[in-house]
C-alpha cells in the first residue's frame, strides 16, 4: 500500500486520524476519567482501611535471650503454619478469624513485620568487610515494626496488638515445641548410648576382677617381703607390664574402682533420663491443647515445680535435670515477654491510599472509555469500507 501508516488489509487508521480522534473525544475521555476518579475516591471513603503501627523492642539484643536473624527467619516460616493449625482447631475467636487468615500467609510476615537492624546496608558499606564486629552488628535485630489495617482506627490498633500478641505467644509456642522435641530425641539416643557404655564397662569390670584373682594367686605363690605403697597407675601405660605383682594388683584395683565410678555415673544418667521422661509425658499432651506459648510456659513450670517437690532432700542427681528444664523455660518465657516489649503504644497513621485509589479510578475509566470510543471508530471504518466494496 502507498500509505505506510495504514493497517494491512485496506482497513486502517492513520496516526493523523488517531490524533484527530483524541482531540475530538477529549471531553468524553476527561469526563470518564473524572467519573472514575470520583468513584475511586468514594470507594476509598467507604472501603478504605486504616493503618496502625506497633514497634516491639528486641530487648537484650546483646545477649543470648534476644531473637537473632536465624531465629527470626525460623519464626517467619513457623508462625504461618501455626496460624493454620490454630484456625483448623477452632482456637481463634470469631472476630479473630480474618486476622489469622492473614497470619497464615508467609508473605504477610515478610511484608508487615519489618526487623530493624543495628546497622543498615549503607552503614556496612562504610565498614571493612573483614570486621567481624561490624558483620555481627549488621545481623543484630534491634526492634520489630508491625503494621496492620482495619475498617476503623480502633480496629486497626486492635489488629496490630493481636499480631504482636500472636508473635509472642506463637513464637514461644514454637520454641517450646522444639524444646520438647529435642528432649525426646536426645533422651532416646542418650539412653541407648548409656546402655551400651554400661554393658561395655561391666564386661571390662569382669576381666579386671579375674585379673585381680590371678595376680593374688601369683602373689601367694611368690610372696615378697617388701611392701609397695599405693600407686596411681595409668591404665593405658604399656609399662604396667613391667610392674611387680603387687603393683599390678594395685593397678587392677584402680581400674575396678574407676569402672565402678563410671557405672555409678551411667546409672545416675539413666536416673536423670527417667526424670526427663516423666516431664515429657506430662508436657506432651499440653502441646496439643494450648497454642499460647506464654501460658504453656507457666503450666510447664508448674509441672517442673511438682516434680521437684516429689524429690527427696539433697537428691542432686535428679535436681540438676529439673534445674536445666527450669532454666530453658525461663529463657523462652523471658525472650517473648521482656525480650519483646513495646517501645510505645500502637499508633494509627490514619487512612492511606486515597491518591492511589483516585488515580487508579481515573486511569481505569479513561482507558476503558478510550477502548470503547476507539472500538466504535474502528467499527464505523469497517462498515464504511464494506459499503464501498459493495
Amino acid at each position: 500500500m502507498d500509505n505506510s501508516n495504514q493497517i494491512q488489509g485496506g482497513i486502517g487508521i492513520s496516526l493523523v486520524d488517531v490524533f484527530g480522534f483524541l482531540v475530538g473525544a477529549w471531553r468524553k475521555l476527561l469526563l470518564a476519567g473524572l467519573s472514575g476518579a470520583i468513584l475511586g475516591a468514594s470507594l476509598w471513603f467507604f472501603l478504605g482501611a486504616y493503618s496502625a503501627e506497633y514497634v516491639l523492642q528486641n530487648a537484650g539484643n546483646s545477649n543470648a535471650l534476644a531473637l537473632n536473624l536465624v531465629s527470626w527467619k525460623m519464626l517467619q516460616r513457623g508462625l504461618p503454619h501455626l496460624a493454620v493449625q490454630i484456625s483448623n482447631n477452632d482456637k481463634a475467636s470469631e472476630n479473630q478469624g480474618d486476622a489469622f487468615k492473614a497470619f497464615a500467609s508467609e508473605e504477610w510476615w515478610y511484608k508487615n513485620v519489618k526487623p530493624g537492624f543495628a546497622l543498615s546496608k549503607a552503614d556496612l558499606k562504610d565498614l571493612p568487610s573483614s570486621d567481624k564486629y561490624a558483620v555481627e552488628a549488621g545481623n543484630t535485630i534491634v526492634n520489630f515494626t508491625l503494621n496492620m489495617t482495619g475498617s476503623s482506627e480502633s480496629l486497626a490498633i486492635d489488629n496490630v496488638k493481636l499480631a504482636a500478641n500472636f508473635m509472642r505467644t506463637g513464637g514461644s509456642y514454637l520454641e517450646l515445641r522444639n524444646l520438647i522435641s529435642d528432649y525426646a530425641s536426645d533422651m532416646v539416643v542418650s539412653q541407648a548410648q548409656i546402655q551400651k557404655e554400661i554393658s561395655s564397662t561391666e564386661i571390662d569390670l569382669s576381666y579386671y576382677y579375674q585379673q585381680v584373682r590371678m595376680l593374688e594367686e601369683l602373689n601367694k605363690r611368690f610372696p615378697r617381703k617388701t611392701t609397695i605403697g599405693l600407686l596411681t597407675v595409668d591404665q593405658n601405660d604399656l609399662s604396667n607390664k613391667s610392674l611387680s605383682i603387687s603393683g599390678q594388683i594395685i593397678d587392677a584395683n584402680n581400674r575396678i574402682n574407676k569402672s565402678k565410678e563410671s557405672l555409678q555415673r551411667y546409672n545416675d544418667q539413666l536416673t536423670q533420663i527417667a526424670v526427663m521422661k516423666v516431664f515429657i509425658e506430662k508436657a506432651s499432651p499440653l502441646m496439643d491443647q494450648n497454642f499460647d506459648g506464654l501460658m504453656l510456659c507457666t503450666k510447664l513450670l508448674e509441672i517442673e515445680k511438682q516434680l521437684r517437690s516429689d524429690l527427696a532432700d539433697k537428691d542432686t542427681v535428679r535436681q540438676v535435670v529439673l534445674d536445666g528444664i527450669r532454666l530453658s523455660l525461663h529463657e523462652i518465657q523471658t525472650r517473648f515477654t521482656h525480650g519483646l516489649e513495646p517501645s510505645s503504644p500502637p499508633v494509627s497513621s490514619g487512612r492511606k491510599g486515597i491518591v492511589k485509589s483516585t488515580v487508579g479510578g481515573f486511569a481505569a475509566s479513561f482507558f476503558l472509555m478510550f477502548l470503547l470510543l476507539m472500538g466504535a471508530r474502528l467499527w464505523a471504518h469497517f462498515r464504511s469500507y464494506g459499503a464501498d466494496d459493495l
